[in-house]
């Protein structure tokens, strides 16, 4: 099998979504025997990194300390400068770019660099309709500038496929391929640690049903909403636990809203877990609740299938291909808090239903979510543009 050269680039690697699928790309690939280099900016925010662990694989890292998540003009045109060296110098075969900020200064320096073969992965697109219009019109047209560039698009979701589409990014279909973000499912089939132990470290009662949300504290990841819903439910009476996985900006005024709502003492704030763990405590809770306003499609969907729970999800971009209302979770509009009680509870009530659901939910997933699969996938979309 044909060795390839391989640059991936991404804006930062903080623990996320987004993050980890690229962390996943370049070890499998590396393991693979390709050559491999991971070039991003610093990881910086209270989001916690996956670089030290990154710095144990066969992968080559560069950090470029200028390329940051905020649009700043002198720091951005060092960064696209420095890519732009770092491209020439080590005559890539491919370049992968994930991102806004890195897909769209990684493309421009690839072709600068006359890089044979240009892929982008749409993880979320930075346009939607919880931001200004001209922020949005902005992002359009420096995704429209750079599509010409890409030779072939990943998506995580046919959502993301359509939504670029339908935005006129890109119109031709051929150009796409839908590859799932891949996670390690053996690991949470098998927890480390049981629910009774987990139970006991976040000292939540063993017989209590347990809502679970894993996100970063910050804007959009509607944790105002999941909030609202549980106070809603009573949770002293029904012996019920919300379990927030995840650390951000937002913490203090959670906590704050928590307690103004009357569930702080029923409101567990975890903070931010090592990813190797998540599947330990997913596995102590009984519900997954995803109520973000914007996500390509969230890994933590296919992460509570693995571990047969079944998941509440708003209707937001791609959860609806996963999320099959009554029969893996219930899919509901955003931001309808009624609604969002309403099946929680169904849920809390009744753990057959759970169970049923939970099982369901894991059929949909194999083997399209294992990591394995998505780095075959993607170095079978490498293979067949390199040869082009």
């Amino acid at each position: 099998m044909k060795k390839l050269k391989i640059a991936h680039i991404i804006t930062r690697m903080i623990i996320g979504g987004a993050q980890e699928n690229t962390a996943f790309s370049v070890e499998g690939l590396s393991s693979k025997g390709h050559d491999v280099t991971l070039i991003t900016g610093p990881a910086l925010g209270p989001e916690g990194s996956l670089l030290e662990k990154m710095r144990n694989t066969a992968a080559n890292i560069i950090i470029i300390p200028q390329m940051r998540r905020e649009v700043n003009p002198l720091p951005d045109f060092i960064s696209f400068l420095k890519l732009v060296k770092i491209l020439k110098e080590g005559r890539y075969d491919i370049v992968h770019t994930h991102s806004s900020k890195a897909g769209i200064l990684g493309r421009l320096a690839a072709k600068k660099a006359r890089i044979k073969t240009i892929i982008h992965t749409i993880h979320g697109l930075p346009y939607h309709r919880h931001q200004s219009g001209a922020l949005n019109c902005f992002y359009k047209i420096c995704e429209k500038c750079v599509s010409g560039l890409t030779d072939k698009y990943i998506t995580v979701s046919e959502s993301m496929k359509e939504q670029s589409m339908a935005a006129g990014i890109c119109v031709n279909g051929d150009k796409y391929r839908v590859i799932r973000s891949g996670f390690d499912l053996a690991r949470y089939e098998k927890p480390l640690r049981q629910r009774s132990e987990m139970r006991a470290i976040l000292k939540i009662p063993e017989k209590s049903v347990v809502i679970c949300k894993i996100a970063r504290l910050f804007y959009l990841k509607g944790h105002e909403y999941i909030l609202e819903a549980f106070s809603r439910l009573n949770p002293g009476a029904n012996n019920i636990y919300l379990l927030l996985i995840g650390d951000g900006i937002l913490k203090a005024k959670l906590e704050r809203e928590a307690e103004e709502l009357g569930v702080g003492k029923y409101t567990v704030f975890a903070g931010l877990i090592d990813p190797e763990e998540i599947p330990d405590y997913i596995n102590a809770s009984d519900i997954l609740v995803h109520t973000s306003l914007r996500e390509g499609l969230a890994k933590t969907i296919p992460q509570a299938y693995a571990c047969s729970k079944p998941v509440i999800s708003f209707d937001t971009d791609g959860a609806g291909e996963l999320v099959k209302n009554a029969l893996t979770g219930y899919l509901i509009p955003q931001k309808d808090i009624a609604l969002l009680s309403e099946a929680i509870d169904k849920l809390v009530q009744n753990s057959g239903l759970r169970y049923h659901m939970g099982q369901k939910g894991r059929s949909l997933i194999l083997p399209y979510y294992d990591k394995n699969y998505m780095v075959d996938e993607i170095e079978k979309l490498y293979l067949e543009e390199s040869a082009l």
